[in-house]
């Protein structure tokens, strides 16, 4: 009976050191993922404002700025009594260019349509280097087409861009 009891002290011995080896192991793995969670926050808590990360690496969670300035208590946009500046319309720009439309381009009326045309539409192109230069293009319109009895309009799409 002796040696029986041995055995099992012996077996409860082995299965304890087992046990033991188990929990070092796990607590090693334990600490290595903690740090590695650890690494992970900080790398989520990174933005442009504490890191030297660009601003584009942010992505839709931006740090809400934080203006130094006090609120004058006056409502947002212009104040009454402003009367306020715009762009005004020039009644004499410097060089009038008028298209016609490009379905007229070799049309044996060519010339007799240009002089009954409509002005469609006007915008006004400013080119301000040193003196202003202002040119205003016309979109002609033709009532009717001598050639085909069609109203025909010009486009100023080449001027959207």
């Amino acid at each position: 009976m002796n040696k029986q009891l041995i055995q099992q002290v012996n077996s409860l011995k082995s299965t304890v050191d087992s046990l033991n080896a188990t929990i070092s192991a796990q607590t090693q793995l334990i600490a290595q993922l903690n740090q590695t969670i650890q690494e992970l926050r900080e790398q989520l808590n990174k933005n442009s404002k504490n890191s030297s990360k660009p601003p584009s690496s942010d992505g839709f969670k931006k740090p809400a700025p934080k203006s130094l300035r006090k609120s004058s208590g006056k409502k947002v946009g212009g104040q009454k009594g402003h009367q306020g500046n715009h762009l005004a319309v020039i009644k004499a720009p410097d060089e009038i260019v008028k298209y016609m439309p490009f379905a007229c381009e070799g049309c044996l009326h060519y010339q007799m349509c240009k002089g009954v045309a409509c002005i469609a539409e006007k915008r006004h192109v400013i080119d301000a280097v040193v003196t202003v230069h202002v040119t205003e293009h016309q979109a002609l319109e033709l009532p009717i087409c001598m050639l085909h009895g069609v109203t025909r309009i010009s486009s100023m799409e080449f001027l959207s861009t």
